[in-house]
């Protein structure tokens, strides 16, 4: 089971390297696949020592609830990223004031919004915290629709030399 568990951590981690995962990230990684790993081999050696597949369906409900627990926070920002993205209430470029912070918006994804701060820090803040909280947006001039200009003269009506058809 150990060599099982080697072989999967080691092809999962050359998986994250060569997407450039970086290096404590794949740490976490290899460690949570690992711990599953010998946590899913325990229940089923549990469940065959006893005879009963309910040990291992209470072991499954355990950890289904203790994962959905530990993701919650992660899955309120990235549905509140999408309705910030959705309803596009907050574009790149307008300047943005609330409770915890400002600046300029540089970049919206769907988990964070990135702002540029006093002295161009840079700031990241949870997309939870600008759903729940209220908003102060100043757009700015650079993400102001722009509309065309029509030229001067008698290419500005379309229908300016157009005769009427009679019969």
């Amino acid at each position: 089971m150990w060599i099982a568990a080697r072989l999967l951590i080691r092809s999962i981690g050359g998986a994250l390297d060569r997407r450039q995962v970086r290096g404590s990230a794949l740490v976490a990684i290899r460690r949570i696949v690992y711990v599953l790993f010998v946590g899913l081999a325990v229940l089923i050696l549990f469940a065959w020592a006893s005879n009963s597949a309910n040990a291992v369906l209470a072991g499954l409900i355990l950890a289904t609830l203790v994962a959905s627990l530990g993701i919650q926070d992660l899955m309120k920002n990235y549905v509140s990223g999408f309705y910030i993205l959705l309803e596009k209430h907050v574009q790149p470029g307008d300047r943005i004031r609330f409770e915890s912070a400002e600046g300029v918006v540089s970049d919206i994804r769907l988990r964070v919004t990135l702002l540029r701060g006093e002295g161009g820090a840079q700031v990241v803040v949870p997309n939870a915290e600008l759903f729940n909280k209220t908003v102060i947006v100043s757009k700015t001039a650079a993400v102001a629709p722009r509309r065309k200009r029509l030229p001067d003269g008698p290419e500005k009506d379309p229908a300016e030399g157009i005769e009427p058809v009679t019969r």
